[in-house]
């Protein structure tokens, strides 16, 4: 690099360019807040929904967000509301360990390789720290059932998603950190652990599929 370049610059710039890894370093350190979305809204707000399985998880350098993002490859098994993306599609998560150097974001939670999913994605083209709807909100895990066979539901903590309060009824949104919670009118386990009331995948997916057709007629 040019130093004489960087001197030439207005000090207000200089002091700015300096301050921005600290500004990284302090968010990343901080638990995210996100609001508490209703799963019409988690609906409204994807561009993209897909069941998908993880294919591989890979840090990279690459300038955005602090210089590190963590890309997610997804094999897409069905595609429930959105484009035809073919049959993977990848995802950015800021932060990572390329290296020695990580960077870190509080109640990041990055889909893990061989996981199974639902995944309500906001955006394939803006840069986001997460690409998920309200972070974990959007993010939903399949585990098999060995006693019937079927993928049931559950959220990143382990929750088995029960089914859908009712949608009629006004529901009370919180602040939920990025890495817990879930929609206001989705019932889930008070525990986690498996649960033979988990709502399966098929099920789950009948009903993102109805919702959206819902709101797409209404707007």
């Amino acid at each position: 690099m040019d130093h004489r370049s960087v001197n030439r610059r207005p000090v207000w710039l200089r002091r700015l360019l300096l301050a921005i890894p600290l500004f990284i370093a302090a968010f990343a350190s901080v638990a995210t807040s996100v609001k508490q979305f209703t799963f019409a809204e988690l609906n409204d707000r994807a561009s993209l929904i897909v069941e998908g399985r993880v294919l591989a998880v890979q840090a990279r350098e690459d300038g955005l967000g602090g210089g590190i993002g963590t890309y997610v490859l997804i094999q897409v098994l069905d595609s429930l509301k959105g484009p035809d993306v073919g049959s993977e599609v990848e995802l950015r998560f800021s932060g990572g360990t390329v290296a020695d150097r990580t960077l870190q974001f509080a109640d990041m939670v990055i889909p893990k390789n061989g996981e199974k999913g639902i995944y309500f994605i906001e955006s394939l083209d803006a840069y986001q720290i997460n690409p998920l709807v309200g972070w974990s909100q959007g993010h939903f895990i399949e585990r098999m059932d060995t006693q019937t066979g079927l993928r049931k539901i559950y959220t990143p903590d382990g929750r088995a998603v029960l089914g859908l309060g009712d949608q009629s009824r006004e529901q009370e949104q919180k602040v939920l950190s990025g890495s817990d919670g879930t929609a206001s009118d989705i019932q889930v386990a008070n525990k986690k652990g498996r649960s033979s009331h988990a709502m399966s995948s098929t099920d789950f997916k009948a009903l993102i599929r109805r919702n959206t057709a819902l709101r797409g007629s209404r707007q």
